[in-house]
């Protein structure tokens, strides 16, 4: 079995909340995206990993901002847990960027079985305001049978500058 190396032994406990569940801005400052997105895709996506970990992963990669991070955010839009999808999504609405395959999956995650997830999808549809998800995001608003998903399309459209 392979030993850590010091890098990765740094990286895993930025994965452990502190008591007032922030990270040190220092140690923020001094990571190294090309080192630490990879490590933090690898987590997010090992299913060994508790929900607590995998989650700090995903907000470290958004903390990163690399676009990068987008296809392993999107992967977990089809995890088996319901919560890490919907954690996923929110993730990648506040990733800000999102290629084009991503975005396409986001959209088919308003389709998701759990109404949880699909408002958590549309709510990060409206932050990314993409065009191409306003279809989408009305079939939801008229559609949902779950009322605060269909509000979550709605001001979804409306951050979009659609009228509803």
């Amino acid at each position: 079995m392979n030993q850590p190396d010091d890098t990765e032994i740094e990286l895993r406990q930025l994965l452990r909340p502190s008591l007032d569940g922030r990270w040190d801005d220092d140690e923020l400052a001094e990571l190294d995206p090309e080192t630490a997105g990879p490590f933090m895709a690898k987590v997010m996506r090992d299913e060994s990993e508790s929900l607590g970990t995998r989650t700090m992963a995903m907000q470290l990669l958004v903390y990163l901002g690399d676009a990068r991070a987008a296809e392993p955010l999107a992967d977990l839009l089809d995890a088996r847990d319901p919560v890490l999808r919907a954690r996923a999504a929110t993730a990648l609405g506040r990733l800000g960027h999102v290629d084009q395959q991503s975005l396409d999956r986001l959209v088919r995650a308003l389709e998701d079985a759990e109404p949880f997830v699909r408002e958590s999808t549309a709510e990060a549809l409206g932050a990314l305001r993409h065009a191409a998800a306003v279809p989408a995001l009305r079939r939801v608003r008229d559609e949902d049978d779950f009322p605060d998903t269909r509000d979550a399309a709605r001001n979804a459209l409306r951050a979009m500058g659609e009228d509803t």
